[in-house]
């Protein structure tokens, strides 16, 4: 299990990722609810997940640690995680981006190749 996973748990005060968490996530706040979605989604296991903006509830300090959790675990599996995202510290830290406008893909590379691309670049700088 990852810190990732071991600190929402902890930090939720609950018996384990599968506890109930009430109506639509109502009794957590929108941060808690993504912390846990994404040690729900370690814990699983599975080889490939996409996720969608899964940090845009959380604060930046805490963005930067699931950023550097989930980095080094996905270092130390075989795992794959496709995420949807224009969050810069993501982008900085991803091994490929598909950059996509309106479904089709512009382009891909590395962070620093993709920053010579006005598009890309305009998207990342208004963030």
């Amino acid at each position: 299990m990852s810190a990732l996973s071991i600190t929402a748990l902890t930090e939720l005060s609950i018996r384990g990722y599968d506890a109930e968490i009430g109506s639509r996530g109502g009794r957590l706040s929108g941060g808690q609810l993504q912390r846990l979605a994404m040690a729900r989604m370690l814990i699983h296991g599975a080889q490939l997940n996409v996720i969608d903006d899964c940090i845009s509830a959380l604060d930046e300090d805490t963005r930067q640690k699931v950023l550097v959790q989930l980095s080094e675990y996905l270092m130390k599996t075989s795992r794959s995680v496709i995420i949807a995202t224009n969050e810069k510290s993501f982008l900085e830290a991803a091994s490929q981006i598909l950059f996509m406008e309106h479904g089709r893909l512009v382009t891909q590379g590395g962070f620093p190749e993709l920053m010579g691309n006005t598009m890309f670049r305009e998207l990342v700088t208004q963030n």
